[in-house]
């Protein structure tokens, strides 16, 4: 066959091996996609699956038996869906001695990647470099969905060092059938009237304890103290700087002592309740948890005075994450869990520690179930007024010192005989 009639056919050959894609010379059917070298990170030896590395946190807390018991079931939940992130809950007991601890353990590096501290002291932490900022968590929905009654005092130097999980403030609870003995429709709204109240009450049912403060609970006493403030005073601000107007109260509550009640917090509930309900109390001073725990019959008879509610975000708790956590991304991923809003529904209907997202209040939200506790929704108007949160301001790097220092003097003065002389004669040389 001539020269002429095999070409036709070579070239003809050569389109159809290119047609079907047989690859002329060898290595050109290797991919990468992961190496820039070209080596693959798709194909382990052995025909093994690739496997994410396993992240450990480690999470500080304090909480009672109960709330711990939630979180662990919500840190279990977490890992299911997260298993590459494995998170161990350390809980210390006492508080106090917990947050002391946490402290020295900030200070030599050791500490947990997250802890639950109070809100008090995120901004110590943080100002002393302890803390990382948390804001990448508060974007859109979740921004718009917080209270800046929470929310601000845990911002220092343009960032925000903690993400709040909640609050269980103290308010005073006034017998409004022992008010209207004393002559008042209202609860008294400063301390002159306060006394008014309480010598007509002492002159017709002498009987009567005009107010309970348990024994060693300084944030109780405060509270009751400055829930006199006159409208638009700076309460907070000198929390711990108080002039003569609560040394006055002091003594006076000296002198008023034997109508006194120093029900403690065990057991307490229903002492109190019982005193309430054969009107034998006046005010009781008590965390929002331990109101929601009094029978509707005894809730019914207390008033609240919401224009005199004190730095109700004082007994609030927020998480924060280490600056020494090598795991940002993911301590940052496991508190937004934890705060989310069906957590925290689910927290407040067992502990009644109320929640810290705004959408949670009132009726109708998509977190409740039949057996819900709705928390009312005024909370929400008070946590968004900022004269709520000047206190915010007196927070600085020796208040957790300065806080423990007057607890520890509370706790002294409360059993002798002259507590309240000897605590008021501390604080104004404390000033």
């Amino acid at each position: 066959m001539s020269l002429r009639r095999w070409m036709p056919l070579a070239i003809g050959g050569i389109l159809i091996i290119a047609l079907l894609g047989i690859p002329l010379s060898p290595g050109t059917g290797q991919t990468s996609t992961g190496k820039p070298d070209g080596d693959s990170v798709d194909q382990p030896p052995d025909g093994e699956q690739s496997v994410a590395p396993s992240i450990e946190l480690i999470v500080n807390v304090s909480l009672t038996a109960e709330q711990f018991t939630r979180l662990g079931q919500l840190n279990r939940a977490f890992m299911m869906k997260y298993p590459h992130i494995q998170v161990k809950l350390m809980n210390q007991a006492y508080g106090n001695e917990a947050y002391s601890l946490w402290l020295e353990q900030s200070r030599q590096g050791t500490a947990a990647d997250i802890m639950l501290l109070p809100s008090a002291w995120i901004r110590p932490f943080a100002m002393q470099g302890y803390l990382k900022p948390v804001d990448s968590l508060l974007t859109g929905d979740a921004l718009s969905d917080q209270m800046p009654g929470l929310i601000e005092p845990l911002k220092w130097n343009g960032y925000v060092w903690g993400m709040p999980k909640d609050y269980n403030p103290y308010l005073v609870f006034w017998n409004s059938q022992l008010l209207a003995e004393a002559g008042m429709s209202a609860p008294p709204d400063n301390w002159r009237s306060f006394e008014e109240t309480a010598l007509k009450l002492m002159e017709r049912k002498p009987e009567a304890k005009l107010v309970n403060l348990a024994q060693g609970d300084l944030l109780q006493l405060l509270v009751w103290l400055r829930t006199f403030d006159p409208p638009g005073s700076p309460n907070g601000d000198s929390l711990l700087k108080p002039g003569a107007a609560v040394i006055e109260q002091l003594n006076w509550l000296q002198l008023a002592q034997p109508q006194l009640s120093k029900v403690g917090a065990q057991g307490g509930g229903y002492l109190l309740s019982d005193a309430i309900s054969r009107n034998e109390l006046l005010a009781a001073v008590m965390p929002w948890s331990e109101y929601l725990e009094l029978t509707e019959s005894v809730k019914n008879r207390l008033e609240i005075n919401r224009e005199a509610i004190v730095s109700p975000w004082l007994n609030g708790r927020s998480f924060a994450v280490s600056a020494r956590s090598e795991a940002e991304d993911e301590a940052l991923l496991w508190i937004q869990e934890m705060t989310d809003s069906l957590a925290q529904q689910q927290f407040y209907d067992e502990s009644g520690v109320l929640p810290s997202r705004a959408s949670l209040y009132g009726l109708g939200n998509a977190y409740q179930s039949d057996q819900s506790i709705v928390p009312p929704s005024w909370w929400v108007t008070i946590m968004n007024d900022m004269t709520y949160v000047e206190s915010a301001a007196s927070i600085d790097t020796n208040w957790p010192i300065r806080w423990r220092e007057w607890q520890s003097q509370w706790e002294v003065h409360i059993d002798g005989a002259p507590q309240f002389f000897a605590f008021g004669d501390y604080i104004a040389k404390s000033k």
